[in-house]
Order: structure tokens, then C-alpha cells, then sequence
């Protein structure tokens, strides 16, 4: 994508956000002089300013979800096609398995393009223990990085492939901070997943239900701290598919907390009682009531800072002989700001 340029200045302006972090981290390659880089799309493909990369090695796409629809269109199909656009002639393209609708587009996507689209499916060559890549979507997301890893080999370093001990090594190496993780606290235990979007939430409430239920857990009590204040998301869809993936796994729980990105409060603002409502405590209300509809026997309350939401749910289950499992989820920039309390 090409810097703005202000035509009545006659010169150019600064580039925006993500555009400066896409030539920052070009210039920071160069220099390192790496030999492989991986540039992750910030959001669509087609018009993204990563998309400058004229000759990729090779291309790849993820489970698409219902997310960025204010620039990437109404459907997965449209969502398909933005995605889509990171393809380039000659340049080898993967996708996982995705719905009928975005297959067709995207499979005419790559005839168009003069490039071979493969298709990836889950394998079965990763170890089976915990870790994140225990989770089943990140499973998918291993086979097609291993994909995507042979494909480089092939073309850049011929002769040169991967045995099963690189692979079940890099899969027992890896962590990913923020996504799908487990920290244990005295009798909590907490449950951190930076999901933000329908398809993702669905997951996380698979996986919080698929471990509060195993044989071994003591911890009977369940407390939610969500977060989702992103102008460009709708809040009220993501928290009722959060709370119908949760219950649709059999998990009830018995306090809802919703908060902030902020992490704690500034002592040096004093705060003015009479100033209309934000739109945190707009958003606080809306949420509540969704989740009152959806279950009338929740507790649910808000709190304007992480620390607080975090506070209030050791508050909980220091309380409980049994002990209780927490969901920490919504967004990301909330998983980060809690991840400082729960893992200084």
C-alpha cells in the first residue's frame, strides 16, 4: 500500500500507524540481514500495507472469521477475496479448510493470479500432550505453518527438509503469551485467551469448558472477565456468542465481570460526578443486560480498571474452599494488561 500523499501540500504526509510499522520492520530485516522474514497481515490482504511484498516465497491463510466487516465487507465470501489478494503469481498459496462459499472465491482468486492454492487439513504428526498446540484450531494452525515451512525448503534450500524430531521439538518449544494459557495461582485458576471475534470466542469457550471439565480439576466455581470496547466490533454479538458457546459447553459462570483496557486508575484525575456516562459504562450496562437475559442468576458486575476485575476475582474465589477456574477474555489488549497482575 502506498504512503498518503496530501496532493494540496504538495509533499507527503507521515504514513499512518500500521504502515509505519510495516516499514519499520522491513528496515529493521534489512539491516539484521535475516535470512527468512514472516509478515503477518494486519487485516483484509488485498489493500493492506504489508501487501507491498511483490514476490513472497510462499502465502498462507487462516480460518476466516467475521471480523473487520466495516472494511472487508458484509460475508466470508468478500472477506475471502481481501484475504485473498496477498497472492502473488508463482508464489505457492495455502489455506486451511475453510466453508464452500470462501473456497470458491478464493480458489478463483489464485487461477486468477497465475498461482496453485492447496488446501490444509489438521495432521496428525504433532505431539499430543498440553501446550497450546493441544488446542484443536491451533493444531489446524501447526499443519498449515508446516506447510508453509516445506514449501520455503523446496524453493529456497533445495535437499533441505524437516524430520519428525524438528517438528515435535519446535511443537514442544512453543508458547504463544496471551493465547490459550494456563497460569495456576494457590486455589485459582486462571484461563487467558486474547480472543476477539465470534469464530475465535467460540474456541476459547471449547477449550475453557474441554479443561474446567477434565477428571482431574477440584475447582467447581467459574468467573468471567470480558472486555470489548473496539469501535470497529459489535460488543453485544461477541458477548452473546460468548455466553451461548459457554453454555452450549455446559458452563454456567456464577460471576461475570466486565472492565476496561486501562490497567489501573490515575490517583491524579479526579473524577467528575456529574459528567454524562462513558462509553465504557454504556457498553458495561449493555453488556450486563445481555447477560442477565441470557442468564438471570449470574452475578454480573463492571470495573473500571483491570487490576480492580482481577482483584474482584481473587476476591471471589479466596472465598471459595473449592477453589475457581477463571476466563480471562474479550480482547487483547485486556489479556495483556491482565497478564501484568497475573504473571509480574
Amino acid at each position: 500500500m502506498p504512503l498518503d500523499i496530501d496532493q494540496n501540500a504538495g509533499g507527503a504526509r507521515q504514513p499512518r500507524y500500521l504502515q509505519l510499522l510495516t516499514l519499520l520492520a522491513f528496515h529493521t530485516f534489512i539491516r539484521e540481514e535475516v535470512d527468512a522474514a514472516i509478515f503477518e497481515v494486519h487485516h483484509g490482504g488485498e489493500y493492506d500495507a504489508t501487501n507491498v511484498i511483490r514476490k513472497p516465497v510462499v502465502t498462507g491463510i487462516t480460518s476466516l472469521g467475521m471480523d473487520h466487516v466495516g472494511q472487508l465487507g458484509p460475508t466470508l465470501e468478500t472477506i475471502a477475496w481481501h484475504k485473498a489478494g496477498i497472492f502473488k503469481p508463482g508464489a505457492p498459496a495455502f489455506s486451511v479448510t475453510q466453508e464452500p462459499g470462501p473456497t470458491g472465491v478464493m480458489s478463483k482468486r489464485a487461477l486468477d493470479k497465475g498461482t496453485n492454492l492447496t488446501f490444509v487439513s489438521t495432521k496428525d504428526c504433532f505431539p499430543t500432550g498440553g501446550g497450546a498446540v493441544s488446542v484443536p484450531v491451533q493444531r489446524l494452525n501447526a499443519s498449515l505453518a508446516l506447510e508453509l515451512t516445506e514449501a520455503f525448503l523446496r524453493i529456497k534450500a533445495p535437499g533441505h527438509t524437516m524430520s519428525d524430531e524438528d517438528i515435535h521439538r519446535g511443537v514442544e518449544n512453543f508458547s504463544l503469551i496471551g493465547r490459550f494459557e494456563i497460569i495456576d495461582e494457590r486455589n485459582l485458576q486462571w484461563f487467558v485467551d486474547g480472543a476477539h471475534n465470534v469464530l475465535s470466542l467460540e474456541q476459547t469457550a471449547e477449550w475453557f469448558a474441554r479443561n474446567t471439565s477434565a477428571p482431574n480439576t477440584h475447582k467447581t466455581g467459574h468467573t468471567l472477565i470480558f472486555s470489548q470496547l473496539s469501535p470497529e466490533r459489535d460488543g453485544v454479538t461477541l458477548v452473546r456468542s460468548l455466553a451461548h458457546a459457554l453454555l452450549r459447553n455446559n458452563v454456567k459462570p456464577e460471576n461475570v465481570i466486565f472492565t476496561t483496557y486501562q490497567e489501573k486508575e490515575d490517583k491524579s484525575i479526579v473524577p467528575n460526578v456529574q459528567a454524562p456516562a462513558t462509553p465504557f459504562h454504556d457498553l458495561c450496562t449493555l453488556y450486563s443486560s445481555v447477560w442477565k437475559e441470557l442468564d438471570p442468576q449470574a452475578t454480573v458486575t463492571s470495573e473500571p480498571t483491570i487490576e480492580r476485575a482481577v482483584n474482584l476475582a481473587r476476591q471471589i474465589g479466596g472465598g471459595r474452599e473449592d477453589g475457581m477456574q477463571v476466563l480471562v477474555t474479550g480482547s487483547l489488549h485486556m489479556v495483556g494488561g491482565a497478564l501484568r497482575f497475573l504473571r509480574p
